[in-house]
């Protein structure tokens, strides 16, 4: 059953007729106060835990399904007591990618009183071969990574946490991780990709150099080992410009923090540019026995110099991208010891653990259009989820309850108030009538901004 719900007026209140009453359960960190029988539907439906075992003395490099990295030390797990454990541990990872995972895991994306826009959520913890919970040295954490579409230099890691009602607040902000974990440099960069050369397009090779140098810096590659040279992070700046100018740059400043190299290659770009778009404006078409110049001959000069400007300008603004990281230096205390992930270079953001639980990459909800709405549904019964669904801006919010069945998604004048106007958003309601699961949705169409 569907109807129209509009974001661009000021009250909305919607009613909807189904059963989903149920009866409070004390919060739990996974589901919060919803009913035994209601956790194992959602968990039917949901995201799977998933599970490993490793062996805590050693270094283990761990993959999840979703993508999600662990890289873990030895002797990263600890007892109660604080001690080393040295038994079996089981690793747990629940990974949320997706607004049905966020659903069915009855999460948000709030923080106190400010709204989130996600780029995506997990819940792990390790146990004990007697299933005991364990702790994590506060010297090893272990360096999680968050698989993300795209870097957003506004992204922080939240830690979250379920309040007296059993809904998430993303309540802790930790700062992603900026340092760089090295990998064995013959390992990361044996592969060419493209017209990229492996290994940096450093050689030794005299002859090889000298025929090719416009693709090759000579140099010995082990010299870099453990340098910024020796990182995912500069694989992916090397694949995106595989020139000798660009290792050069980043070989004469090893000294320096990744995201100072980066504004350096920032300011080369800009030079270079300028450069060559001066050079085409004052080297005209030549002209033939005397003739004027043709029309397609200023055709073809004009695209020249629109292209160099285009590829000057993607070029600038890539590394001032990944500037915005503010990547620093290698952590001389970690090293990816194989090749496991070693040629990983997609995008994603990192942070060091020091604990177990609810972990989410996000950034604060910024929207200058957005205005003060007071948006409530109202149900004949109890309901055990009433979310707010905004998709084209990854929020979720928890309906607040208010007694008489009515949920509210914005609070008055204290905390969030305000919605994106003219934004897609989806009201669902959800839960447990007898044996059978009740589910409710209502849509708003889609809506210019005015």
């Amino acid at each position: 059953m569907k109807i129209i719900l509009s974001l661009l007026i000021l009250t909305a209140v919607l009613s909807a007729s189904l059963s989903c009453g149920l009866d409070k359960q004390a919060s739990s960190s996974l589901f919060g106060n919803l009913s035994p029988q209601l956790v194992d539907t959602l968990k039917l439906m949901g995201p799977k835990m998933q599970t490993k075992d490793i062996d805590p003395s050693k270094d283990n490099i761990l993959i999840w399904d979703g993508g999600t990295r662990f890289i873990i030390a030895p002797n990263t797990f600890v007892d109660d007591k604080g001690d080393p454990y040295t038994d079996k541990v089981t690793l747990e990872v629940k990974e949320n990618h997706s607004l049905a995972d966020y659903i069915t895991s009855h999460l948000q994306t709030a923080h106190g009183d400010e709204l989130l826009q996600t780029q995506g959520m997990i819940y792990f913890t390790a146990r004990g071969k007697n299933g005991e919970t364990l702790g994590i040295n506060k010297n090893r954490p272990i360096r999680i990574e968050l698989p993300v579409n795209d870097i957003t230099p506004d992204a922080k890691i939240f830690k979250g946490h379920r309040d007296q009602s059993g809904h998430m607040d993303w309540d802790t902000i930790i700062e992603p991780s900026k340092r760089l974990i090295p990998v064995p440099i013959r390992l990361l960069a044996s592969r060419s990709m493209g017209e990229c050369p492996a290994y940096f397009g450093i050689t030794s090779d005299t002859a090889y150099y000298n025929k090719y140098k416009i693709y090759y810096t000579f140099d010995t590659v082990s010299k870099y080992e453990n340098t910024l040279l020796a990182t995912r992070e500069f694989l992916s700046r090397y694949y995106y410009l595989c020139m000798p100018d660009l290792t050069n740059i980043y070989i004469a400043h090893l000294d320096s923090n990744m995201w100072e190299i980066d504004e350096m290659m920032v300011e080369y770009f800009i030079k270079d540019s300028t450069e060559r778009v001066n050079f085409d404006i004052k080297h005209l078409p030549q002209t033939f026995n005397g003739e004027p110049i043709k029309q397609f001959q200023w055709d073809a000069h004009h695209s020249i110099i629109e292209t160099d400007k285009k590829v000057g300008h993607n070029y600038i603004e890539a590394f001032k991208k990944f500037a915005s990281q503010k990547l620093t230096k290698i952590d001389p205390s970690r090293k990816i010891p194989d090749s496991t992930i070693a040629a990983t270079n997609s995008p994603f953001v990192s942070y060091d653990a020091l604990g177990f639980g609810w972990v989410n990459v996000d950034y604060f909800y910024k929207d200058p259009q957005a205005e003060k709405i007071k948006l409530i549904a109202k149900t004949n019964k109890d309901a055990a989820i009433v979310n707010l669904i905004l998709p084209g801006k990854k929020i979720i919010l928890t309906g607040i309850p208010k007694g008489d069945n009515t949920y509210w998604f914005t609070k008055r004048e204290d905390g969030y108030n305000k919605l994106p106007k003219g934004e897609k958003a989806i009201i669902l309601c959800m839960g447990l009538g007898g044996n059978k699961l009740f589910l409710l949705t209502k849509k708003s169409p889609s809506a210019r901004r005015k």
